[in-house]
């Protein structure tokens, strides 16, 4: 998985617990796109 281009990799210096919480949060918005976008149609 990428972000914004950039191999999760680069991520390696942040503590897990932020990455979990990151991932979490990215998870979320895409979750609430996808919901949105079915809800126009």
């Amino acid at each position: 998985m990428t972000v914004s281009g950039h191999p999760t990799v680069a991520l390696g210096r942040i503590p897990l617990d932020s990455a979990n919480r990151l991932a979490e949060i990215l998870m979320r918005a895409a979750l609430e796109e996808q919901t949105k976008k079915a809800a126009v149609r």
